[in-house]
C-alpha cells in the first residue's frame, strides 16, 4: 500500500518490520519480508521518481536480471529505464581497441546475453510502485526519519518522523546507502575494509554526439588511459548517454576557484579519443562526483537493528555489481528474519548467520574488486605491456568468456583469471599474430 496524506489515518503504529530506504535493497527486502508473512513498512525521504543520494551509472546483468525476475520486476522495466547492451568495447590509450561480443562470450549459457546501462529515477520509481502489490507492505515517500527510538536496555524499537510521529516494529533495517543514517545512529563499526585503491568518480548525462561505433548505443565503452585514470561511456537511449571519469584518489585535484562542472570537463579534455566524439554534445545534467570512495563492510547487525544493501557492504562500481550485491543481501537478510520472526532462531544467532552468509556471497568479489581497481585504475603499466601482452590477452576469445563469466557470477571470482589463462591467452595472440604476418 503506497501511502498519501489522505490514507494517514489508515496507518498502523506496529510492524514485524521497519525498512528505511526503499530503493534496490530496500524494494526488494519489503516484498521477500511480505511473502514470508511478515508486516512491513518502508519510509524514503525521497519523492519517486528521482536518484539516489548518490547517483550512480549502473548496469543490469544477467544475474541482476534473474533476482529481479524474483521480486516480480520484468525485463521490460530495465529495459524502459535504459539501453540494451550488447558489447563492451575497450580502448587502451589510443594504441588499440578490443571488442568484446556479449553474446559470443556467453555462449553455452543459459542467461540473458546482454546488459542494461539505466537511469536510477525510472528504475528505482518501479521497484517502489511494486510495493503496492502486497498488502502487508505499507510505503511512504517523503518521511524522514530523524531519530531511533530505543528502550531501557538500549534495544531499537522504532523511528521518529520529522513531524513527531512513532512507528514501532520488531526490527529496524537500514536500507539507506552507504552513508547509512542507520548505521551512524548505532555506531556500527566498518570491518574488512580496503583503502589501498580508493578512487574518485565524476559522470554527467550528455544529449547528441558523434560517436566512432556504429551500433554506439548498444556498446559500453571503455577508455583507459593506463596512466591513473579511465572513462566510460554508457548509452542510456538512442541519443542519450552517461559520461564519467574515474581516476586514483587526487590524482588531479580540483582548483579550489573551480567549478565541478568546469573540472569535470577538463577531465574529460585529457582524452582526445573520447573528447573528439562528445565535444559536440550538449550536457544536460548537473554533474555529480564523489570522491575518495570507501571499500569495505559494516557490523551487519545489533540489538534490534540490521543493515542491508551499501549500507553493510560498500564498494567502489568498477565491477558493475552494485544493484545485484543489493538485491542478493536483501533476499539473504530475509531468510534470516523470517527465520527469526518463526521462531526458528534466536536474533543473535540469526544475525551472525546472515553476517556470515554475506560474507560468503560477496568477500571474494569484493576482493577481485580491489585487484580490479589496482590493475585497471591505479597500476601503470608499461607501454610494451600494454600494447604486447595486454592486447594479445584481451583479444583471446577464451579470456574473454572468463572475463565475462566472472562479472556475471557464472563463474568463481577468486581466481577467475589464473595465471595458465593468462599464459596460454598470450600464447594464443602470438599465434594469431603469426598466421596473420604468413597469411
Amino acid at each position: 500500500m503506497l501511502i498519501t496524506d489522505l490514507d494517514l489515518g489508515e496507518i498502523m503504529t506496529h510492524y514485524d518490520a521497519i525498512i528505511i530506504g526503499g530503493r534496490p535493497a530496500g524494494a526488494s527486502l519489503a516484498v521477500h519480508l511480505a511473502r514470508g508473512g511478515m508486516t512491513v513498512l518502508v519510509v524514503d525521504r525521497a519523492t519517486f521518481p528521482s536518484k539516489p543520494a548518490i547517483p550512480s551509472m549502473p548496469l543490469i546483468l544477467p544475474h541482476t536480471l534473474d533476482l529481479l525476475d524474483e521480486i516480480g520486476i520484468p525485463e521490460s522495466v530495465s529495459a524502459n529505464a535504459g539501453s540494451k547492451l550488447l558489447r563492451l568495447l575497450l580502448e587502451m590509450n589510443g594504441h588499440y581497441a578490443v571488442e568484446i561480443d556479449f553474446g559470443q562470450a556467453m555462449a553455452g549459457d543459459s542467461r540473458r546475453p546482454y546488459f542494461y546501462s539505466i537511469r536510477r529515477d525510472p528504475f528505482d520509481n518501479a521497484l517502489w510502485e511494486n510495493l503496492s502489490q502486497f498488502d502487508n507492505i505499507t510505503a511512504r515517500q517523503e518521511f524522514g526519519v530523524t531519530k531511533l527510538l530505543t528502550d531501557d536496555a538500549g534495544k531499537v524499537t522504532g523511528i521518529e518522523g520529522a513531524n513527531g510521529e512513532q512507528i514501532t516494529a520488531d526490527v529496524v533495517v537500514g536500507a539507506d546507502g552507504r552513508f547509512s543514517f542507520v548505521a551512524n545512529q548505532v555506531n556500527a563499526a566498518p570491518f574488512n575494509e580496503v583503502s589501498d585503491y580508493n578512487t574518485d568518480f565524476y559522470f554527467a548525462y550528455w544529449r547528441g554526439g558523434t560517436y566512432d561505433h556504429e551500433d554506439w548505443s548498444h556498446t559500453m565503452h571503455v577508455y583507459s588511459s593506463t596512466q591513473g585514470y579511465q572513462y566510460l561511456i554508457f548509452p542510456v537511449s538512442d541519443n542519450e548517454v552517461a559520461v564519467s571519469v574515474q581516476m586514483v584518489h587526487d590524482l588531479f585535484p580540483k582548483p579550489a576557484n573551480q567549478s565541478i562542472e568546469d573540472y569535470y570537463e577538463a577531465q574529460l579534455q585529457k582524452y582526445p579519443q573520447l573528447w573528439h566524439q562528445i565535444q559536440g554534445a550538449e550536457r544536460i545534467s548537473q554533474v555529480w562526483g564523489m570522491k575518495n570512495i570507501r571499500n569495505g563492510y559494516r557490523e551487519v547487525g545489533g540489538n534490534g537493528w540490521v543493515l542491508v544493501g551499501d549500507a553493510a557492504h560498500y564498494k567502489d562500481s568498477i565491477d558493475g555489481q552494485g544493484i545485484y550485491d543489493a538485491l542478493l543481501g536483501a533476499k539473504i537478510l530475509a531468510a534470516h528474519l523470517i527465520d527469526w520472526k518463526a521462531g526458528k532462531h534466536s536474533w543473535e544467532a540469526a544475525v551472525e548467520q546472515y553476517r556470515a552468509a554475506l560474507l560468503d556471497a560477496t568477500y571474494d568479489m569484493f576482493m577481485e574488486t580491489q585487484g580490479r581497481l589496482k590493475r585497471e585504475v591505479h597500476d601503470e603499466p608499461p607501454q610494451f605491456v600494454v600494447t604486447q601482452i595486454l592486447r594479445r590477452v584481451m583479444e583471446d576469445p577464451t579470456y574473454q568468456k572468463q572475463f565475462i563469466g566472472y562479472a556475471t557470477r557464472r563463474f568463481e571470482p577468486k581466481g577467475w583469471a589464473s595465471p595458465q589463462l593468462m599464459l596460454e591467452a598470450l600464447v594464443r595472440g602470438f599465434g594469431r599474430d603469426l598466421r596473420k604476418l604468413f597469411s
